[in-house]
């Protein structure tokens, strides 16, 4: 009878969409992950931030597809400039190498090699840049424990370092475009030089959030917690934050964050360049300091989670946006956000045929030097 009721409750459980960690493994931040969203019941098709991005991302696509002038379209990308799109293709590709030494210092322990933070990289990208919702952000917490055997807790807490150091980077840029005012951009307003305030109490915010994290209070609280006897999912939950916790603590703490604020501010570099790239491509007339204005103020729309599968719609709306903004017709905006859109789908396509390419060579490669020695 007890057994029956035992099979009762699990099938019940499974039912009502309830995940469990599996009781024969040990805590270690990787049990009781469902599915994307940690359901069964519940596929990511159905979640609502996922159907959220879907409505709003095609119909802001629609909607600006509907104002596009196709010829005008067919004709800025026949005129855009080979040398430059060769450039933006080539900064691209130096992003994912400089994400790739990111996520080797971030660890500094040799968790994460050279190899196969290439391997991860090229994958996440292209992920970042198709998935809706954000997926592809989280994918990356996926792609550490599938390759480099990185738990879900450690890398969760490699995630919120590198988003806070290139967080903290942005608000700093920011803060440089609020000082100079026009000096840089050419744009004039208030709401820019009254929004380094804002900018300012966020860093101030980011700040002491990581300091109370590692304060020696937080850390004997999740110890504490730890060796109560809570429902087995509660215990997860604690030894999953107790994870990322102590990944953040070691990233903070070790010789190698330094590189990685280096390294993200490299990678940023060649992000400008990328953009700036692809702007005189596409012969938009701006200036360095009109793209510099457009590269700062296009993180606050790439942050938000809302975005369309291979980010249509919402691409083309923070792209009208800013270029309405920097003075562009709208006609002629809506003309180069669809043609920017295109450019950079074409560079994550080609950067990722690459990079197998190069994997496959070394491949081959390493398999004929194996025949030729057992030969």
């Amino acid at each position: 009878m007890v057994g029956n009721l035992s099979v009762n409750d699990e099938r019940q459980s499974q039912q009502k969409g309830h995940c469990e960690p599996d009781e024969s493994a040990p805590f270690s931040g990787d049990q009781g992950l469902c599915g994307p969203f940690g359901e069964k019941g519940h596929p990511w098709y159905r979640n609502k931030k996922f159907l959220l991005s879907i409505i709003a991302g095609g119909g802001l696509f629609v909607f600006f597809l509907l104002k596009l002038d196709l010829s005008s379209y067919v004709e800025v990308l026949k005129r855009a400039s080979l040398p430059w799109l060769a450039s933006s293709l080539f900064f691209f590709c130096l992003q994912i190498v400089v994400r790739a030494f990111r996520l080797i210092w971030i660890f500094d322990s040799g968790r994460v090699g050279i190899k196969q933070a290439l391997v991860i990289q090229n994958l996440h990208v292209p992920l970042i840049n198709t998935l809706p919702a954000g997926l592809g952000d989280a994918s990356l917490l996926y792609l550490l424990k599938r390759v480099a055997g990185v738990n879900f807790g450690a890398g969760a807490g490699c995630y919120l370092v590198l988003r806070t150091v290139e967080f903290s980077l942005c608000l700093l840029m920011f803060l440089a475009l609020t000082v100079s005012g026009p000096g840089i951009s050419g744009i004039t307003g208030e709401w820019l030089t009254r929004s380094k305030i804002i900018a300012v109490v966020i860093l101030i915010g980011v700040v002491a959030f990581y300091f109370l994290l590692l304060s020696a209070r937080f850390e004997n609280l999740i110890d504490s917690l730890k060796n109560r006897d809570f429902p087995r999912w509660a215990r997860w939950v604690i030894h999953f934050i107790g994870d990322i916790h102590d990944q953040i603590k070691h990233s903070l703490g070790s010789r190698g964050f330094i590189r990685v604020v280096m390294y993200t501010a490299v990678f940023y570099i060649f992000v400008f360049l990328n953009l700036y790239s692809v702007f005189r491509s596409l012969n938009a007339g701006l200036t360095l300091g009109n793209v510099f204005f457009f590269y700062v103020l296009i993180f606050p729309f790439l942050v938000i989670p809302i975005k369309g599968p291979m980010n249509v719609g919402t691409f083309e709306f923070s792209w009208v946006v800013l270029l309405v903004l920097l003075g562009v017709g709208k006609q002629q905006a809506v003309v180069l956000a669809f043609a920017g859109h295109t450019i950079a789908l074409l560079n994550v396509l080609v950067s990722f045929l690459l990079f197998g390419l190069v994997v496959l060579v070394t491949i081959l490669i390493r398999g004929g030097k194996r025949l030729r020695a057992g030969a």
